[in-house]
C-alpha cells in the first residue's frame, strides 16, 4: 500500500502523480554495474570466437559502403534509411582514407554487447529483482536472432542498443522527483538517445512515436491532479514537449540538411528520380528551361506520382489488345525513347513560319520521337489493369501519319502557376491529358508490365481517373523564342530551400525503397509469421514464445479487470504498488509492442527480415520481465512457481535436444 498518498478530488479519490513509494523504483548499485559488466564480456567474448571478419558482404553492407563512397565524393544519392549512420562512416572515412569492414564488425559486437549490459540496467531501474534482470538479459544475449545479427554490420542492433538507453533514461525520469537534478538530466539523455534512434532507422521514428504517446499520458495524469498548480502543468509540458518533440526533431532534420548540403554532384542512377527543383541544386547547374513550351518542342512528359517516371515509348509492341507499339513510364531520363515532339491537333495552325506557345485547353498531338508514332487511346482493354473503365494506351502510325481524334489530347491545367497566364511552362504546370475520341484521362500507376513490357509502369487511360494519377508536367523542353526567355525559380534562403528538398527526399526515399530497390525482393518469413516463427532448439523457442506467452497473460488480465468494473461502485485507486507498477509498465510496453510490430505491416515490398522485429522482442521481453518480477515478489509459492517452470523448461530443453 501507498500510505498517505491519496487524494480526495471533487468528483473521486486518485493518487498523486507525485507519490514515492520507497520501493518503488531501484537505485543501481555497484553490484548491479558488476553484474552488467559480465554479462557485456561474456557476449563478447562469445561474439568474438564466432566472428568472421572475412565473411562474404551483407547486402545491407554493401548498401551502406555504396552510400558511404557517394557521400564522402558529394555526390546525391538514395538510400532507404534516415542519413545518420551513413554520415557518420562517411565522415570516419573522409579521416582515415577508407572503412574497414572487419572493424566496424566488430564494433557492431560491442555494440551488441552494451545493449545486453543496458537491458539489464534497464531492467533492474524499473524495479524488477536481480535474479530476474539476470535471467532476462541473459536470455537476450543468447537469442540466435539477436547474436548473428551482432556478427556483421547492421543497423538494427545500434537501434536496439538506442531502444534499450531510451528505457533505461525513461526509467530514471520517472522514478525522479519533478525538476530534481536527475529529472533533467534523465531527461536530456533521453531526448540525446530519441534523437539518434529517430535518425538511424525509421523504425526510430515509431519508438520517437512511442515516446510521444508515453509524455502525453504522463501529462494528462498530472492535469487529472487538482493540486496542480496551470502554472506547474505547463512547466512540465513545456519541457517535456522540447526535450521530447523540439530536439529530436531539430537532430532529424539536421541530418537530412547535412546530407543535402553535402550531396551537390549529379549521378546517373539517381538524380533523375528527382524534381527539377531538385536538380537545379545540383553542381554544375542544369541547362536553364524555356519560360513557355512551344509547339514544335521535343520535350520530356514525367509523371507527378510514382518516382517522377518519364512518359515513354518504344518499338516493341504489346501481346494482347491493339498489339501496337507499347507506351510506358521509366525511371531514368536518359534514354532517347523518352522524348516526344508537341503538335497542334489543328492542321491549319502554321508553326513553321513562328514558334506558338501552347495553351491551356489546346488540344494537342504526341509524336514519338524515334519512331514518328503518335500517341493514341483506343477501347482495347489495358494490358495489366483489364477493368471495363480502363483503354489501353499504345503508339501508332508513322512520320506522315496526322491522326484522328484518338490521337488527340485535350491539354487540361490542373495545378501550379505561370509567369505568361494560359501557356504551358515547363516544371510548375501540372496538367491532365484528355483523349478526345475514348473521353478517358492518361494516367498511370504502380503496377508494372510483364517481362515482355520489360517491368516497365504501366500506362493507361482511364474514364474516371483519380487525379494525382493523372497529373504530368514537362521536364525539358529544347524550342527558345528569343534569348534569355529563361524559367527561373524565386530565390529563396538556403534555408528554406533545404527544408524543401528535404521533404522531397524523403518522399523519395519511400517511393525508391519500395519501388525501385525492394521492388523484387523478398525475405524468407514474412511479417504475420514473425511471432510465431519456430527455431530448431527447443531452448531457443521457450526465449521466443514465453515473453509472448506473458504478453497474453496480461492482455487477459485487462480483460478481466474491464469485464469485473462496476461503473456504480464508489472510485477507489489502485494503492497496490506492485500491481499498480505491473500494470502499469505492461500497458505502456504493449503499446510499444504493437506499434513496433504493426508499423510493417503496412509495408509496400516483402523484403524484410526477421531482425526487424527485435525492437518489438525486446518489449515483449520487458513484459515478461515485469509478469515474473510481480509473481516473485506477490508470494514465496510464486517464487517456487517461477523456479519449478524454470527447472521443467531446461528438463524439456534437455530431453527433446
Amino acid at each position: 500500500m501507498w500510505p498517505g498518498v491519496v487524494k480526495r478530488g471533487p468528483c473521486r479519490p486518485y493518487v498523486s502523480y507525485e507519490a514515492h513509494d520507497p520501493s518503488f523504483g531501484t537505485k543501481i548499485q555497484r553490484i548491479d554495474a558488476i553484474y552488467a559488466v559480465i554479462l557485456g564480456i561474456s557476449f563478447v567474448v562469445r561474439q568474438l570466437v564466432a566472428l568472421d571478419p572475412s565473411a562474404q558482404l551483407t547486402p545491407l553492407e554493401k548498401n551502406l559502403i555504396e552510400s558511404v563512397n557517394h557521400f564522402k565524393e558529394k555526390n546525391f544519392f538514395l538510400m532507404s534509411f534516415p542519413p545518420l549512420a551513413v554520415e557518420v562512416l562517411g565522415l570516419l572515412a573522409s579521416g582515415t582514407g577508407s572503412v574497414s569492414i572487419a572493424l566496424l564488425r566488430k564494433l557492431n559486437v560491442v555494440t551488441a554487447a552494451l545493449t545486453v549490459s543496458i537491458f539489464y540496467l534497464a531492467l533492474r531501474k524499473s524495479d524488477i529483482v536481480r535474479v530476474v534482470a539476470v535471467v532476462a538479459a541473459t536470455g537476450l544475449s543468447h537469442l540466435p536472432l539477436f547474436a548473428e545479427e551482432s556478427l556483421h554490420l547492421s543497423l538494427d542492433v545500434p537501434q536496439v542498443a538506442i531502444l534499450s538507453c531510451c528505457m533505461l533514461s525513461w526509467n530514471s525520469f520517472k522514478r525522479s522527483r519533478a525538476f530534481s537534478q536527475g529529472w533533467y538530466w534523465s531527461l536530456a539523455v533521453l531526448s540525446a538517445f530519441l534523437a539518434l534512434a529517430s535518425s538511424i532507422k525509421f523504425v526510430g521514428v515509431v519508438t520517437w512515436s512511442w515516446f510521444v504517446f508515453l509524455v502525453t499520458k504522463q501529462i494528462w495524469e498530472i492535469v487529472g491532479d487538482v493540486n496542480v498548480t496551470t502554472c506547474k502543468i505547463l512547466r512540465h509540458t513545456a519541457w517535456r514537449f522540447t526535450a521530447i518533440v523540439l530536439v529530436p526533431f531539430a537532430f532529424f532534420v539536421s541530418t537530412y540538411f547535412l546530407l543535402i548540403s553535402n550531396s551537390r554532384g549529379a549521378s546517373l542512377d539517381h538524380s533523375s528520380l528527382v524534381s527539377p527543383y531538385f536538380k537545379s541544386w545540383f553542381l554544375p547547374q542544369p541547362m536553364p528551361q524555356p519560360d513557355v513550351v512551344y509547339y514544335g518542342s521535343s520535350i520530356l512528359i514525367r509523371h507527378a506520382q510514382s518516382l517522377g517516371g518519364y512518359l515513354h515509348s518504344h518499338n516493341h509492341t504489346y501481346e494482347t489488345g491493339s498489339q501496337e507499339q507499347q507506351v510506358t513510364l521509366v525511371d531514368y531520363s536518359n534514354n532517347g525513347d523518352n522524348e516526344w515532339i508537341i503538335e497542334p491537333s489543328d492542321q491549319n495552325l502554321d508553326t513553321g513560319k513562328q514558334l506558338e506557345p501552347v495553351k491551356n485547353g489546346a488540344v494537342i498531338r504526341l509524336r514519338h520521337k524515334s519512331t514518328g508514332k503518335l500517341l493514341r487511346s483506343s477501347s482495347a482493354k489495358a494490358p495489366v489493369s483489364e477493368q471495363d473503365y480502363d483503354h489501353e494506351v499504345s503508339c501508332t502510325g508513322d512520320q506522315d501519319y496526322k491522326g484522328d481524334s484518338d490521337e488527340s489530347w485535350r491539354l487540361r491545367f490542373e495545378r501550379g502557376k505561370t509567369p505568361r497566364d494560359g501557356l504551358l511552362c515547363p516544371f510548375t504546370i501540372y496538367f491532365s491529358l484528355e483523349n478526345e475520341g475514348q473521353s478517358c484521362k492518361l494516367l498511370s500507376h504502380d503496377l508494372r508490365l510483364p517481362d515482355w513490357g520489360f517491368g516497365q509502369q504501366e500506362v493507361l487511360c482511364v474514364d474516371s481517373a483519380s487525379k494525382e494519377r493523372s497529373l504530368f508536367f514537362i521536364d525539358r523542353s529544347n524550342l527558345y523564342k528569343e534569348r534569355g526567355a529563361y524559367l527561373t525559380y524565386p530565390k529563396q534562403s538556403k534555408l528554406k530551400r533545404l527544408w524543401n528538398l528535404s521533404r522531397e527526399y524523403i518522399k523519395r526515399q519511400y517511393k525508391y525503397d519500395y519501388y525501385l530497390k525492394n521492388k523484387d525482393a523478398t525475405d524468407g518469413v514474412s511479417v504475420e509469421n514473425w511471432i510465431w516463427f519456430s527455431f530448431d532448439s527447443v531452448a531457443v523457442n521457450f526465449i521466443w514464445f514465453t515473453p509472448l506467452a506473458c504478453m497474453a497473460m496480461y492482455v487477459m488480465t485487462e480483460i478481466t479487470r474491464w469485464v469485473s468494473w462496476n461503473p456504480w461502485a464508489a472510485a477507489v485507486p489502485e494503492l497496490d504498488s506492485e500491481k499498480r507498477c505491473y500494470l502499469d509498465s505492461c500497458f505502456e510496453l504493449s503499446i510499444g509492442w504493437f506499434m513496433h510490430y504493426h508499423i510493417f505491416t503496412w509495408s509496400k515490398h516483402q523484403n524484410l527480415t526477421l531482425a526487424q522485429y527485435l525492437p518489438s522482442y525486446l518489449f515483449s521481453l520487458l513484459i515478461a520481465a515485469h509478469t515474473a518480477n510481480f509473481i516473485w515478489k506477490h508470494s514465496k509459492l510464486g517464487r517456487v512457481a517461477l523456479v519449478l517452470f524454470m527447472l521443467s523448461a531446461g528438463a524439456l530443453t534437455f530431453l527433446w535436444a
